[in-house]
């Protein structure tokens, strides 16, 4: 991957998630559009950092995936508490997989919970537009359980990525 940073950029997507408990390998939400992640002209990337956080203390944040994806995973089961099923002809849409075990779980208080990677450096591509003034290129991604989360509110949950954005090219 080309290592010429041109600049760093913090997107987040909310998640409308079920206040009833999921099992693991359940969708946590729906398909989560990082509108604006990359450069329009290049399109790729690293994620060098990236977050959940859980808004309720009354919530029980679990290890789960963040899958993240170069367009929407539209042919996969992606429906709230319902099985994950990545469909054969979304597979080449992947563009990479971050895991947060239980045990980054931080305890934000009596307010939240947190789960963060950092130092990560993972490679992402997104589908630029289909012309240079239509916007930046955006990334797709979707939260699977791999425990058994639940949470207080529909809004709980943040997830925040943050990307450095190259000039273009895996090497």
């Amino acid at each position: 991957m080309a290592t010429n940073v041109i600049e760093t950029r913090e997107v987040s997507a909310t998640p409308t998630v079920d206040t009833s408990i999921y099992a693991s390998g359940d969708c946590i939400g729906s398909v989560l559009t990082f509108s604006n992640a990359l450069r329009s002209y290049t399109s790729t990337g690293r994620v060098i950092q990236a977050s959940i956080l859980d808004k309720t203390a009354a919530s029980t944040l679990a290890a789960c995936s963040l899958w993240l994806f170069s367009a929407s995973p539209s042919s996969s089961t992606t429906t709230d508490q319902a099985a994950f099923n990545l469909h054969d002809s979304d597979i080449a849409k992947v563009c990479s997989v971050l895991v947060f075990s239980s045990s980054e779980v931080v305890d934000g208080g009596t307010a939240n919970q947190f789960l963060q990677l950092t130092e990560i450096a993972r490679p992402v591509r997104g589908t630029p537009p289909t012309t240079l003034a239509t916007g930046d290129s955006t990334l797709y991604g979707l939260l699977v359980s791999g425990g058994t989360p639940t949470f207080g509110a529909a809004s709980d949950v943040i997830v925040r990525l943050t990307i450095e954005c190259d000039q273009g090219g895996y090497d």
